[in-house]
């Protein structure tokens, strides 16, 4: 089923939303109300010290977004739920579009929307002006944009997976990684005779190459055609899961 009806995603993402609040609420409650209190405590103490934390809200970001979409479809890992899901009325394409608006875009902009009002209420309850262009600047928007492209993995290993889905998927990227760079070493050492990379005596061709279209290559190949392959694999997972 390839159809992609509006009405049938919008009452899709209702469905899910409420079957998943409770996945939710673990991923991002407990965690926020301790953001939420150490927020507040430090602009009451020093308001400017804030900036200090928004590595600490990029991590909670990244792990509650992350551990929310791999139990987007936890239903699958229980015969007696995933009954419901099987025979519902709507394609694996709203499925798939769904389980992402959810998870993404949705999940982004209500975490956003979250340090938002805490900085907000922080800035009133300490009474300090507290600017949220610290936050809300470039590096913020990266690491956003950063996690709307993993946060695709995370949605094959959701596809994939029966139970322990965000672990599995964390182990998989390593396992993946470390054979990358197995890989990338060996190549090195055959192009460079023993692998000694000296960029003194480095061709400049070769140089000029990295630099002006390798790396542009591989950055394209990340920002824009990386999420859309792993979610392209991920409807072919839950197609063939749901046969």
């Amino acid at each position: 089923m390839y159809q992609l009806n509006m009405q049938r995603l919008g009452l899709f993402i209702r469905r899910q939303s409420i079957m998943n609040i409770k996945s939710f609420w673990i991923a991002l409650g407990a965690i926020s109300g301790f953001l939420t209190i150490l927020t507040i405590l430090i602009a009451y103490v020093n308001p400017y010290a804030l900036e200090n934390l928004k590595a600490l809200y990029i991590v909670v970001f990244y792990f509650s977004g992350l551990i929310f979409t791999s139990k987007i479809f936890s239903e699958l890992d229980k015969p007696q739920k995933s009954y419901s899901l099987l025979t519902l009325p709507v394609s694996n394409m709203e499925k798939m579009a769904g389980a992402w608006l959810i998870t993404s875009p949705g999940f982004t902009m209500i975490y956003l929307l979250f340090i938002f009002l805490i900085i907000s209420l922080s800035s009133l309850i300490s009474g300090a002006e507290i600017s949220l262009r610290y936050f809300f600047d470039l590096d913020t928007w990266r690491s956003v944009g950063v996690y709307l492209v993993i946060q695709t993995f995370f949605m094959l290993g959701a596809c994939t997976f029966k139970g322990n889905n965000f672990l599995k998927t964390i182990l998989s990227i390593l396992l993946f990684c470390v054979l990358i760079s197995i890989f990338s070493a060996l190549t090195v050492s055959l192009i460079f005779k023993g692998g000694q990379v000296d960029s003194r005596t480095m061709d400049i061709g070769f140089t000029t190459y990295i630099t002006d279209t390798f790396v542009p290559v591989i950055s394209f190949l990340f920002w824009y055609l990386l999420g859309p392959f792993m979610l392209l694999v991920s409807f072919f997972k839950l197609k063939e899961r749901q046969v």
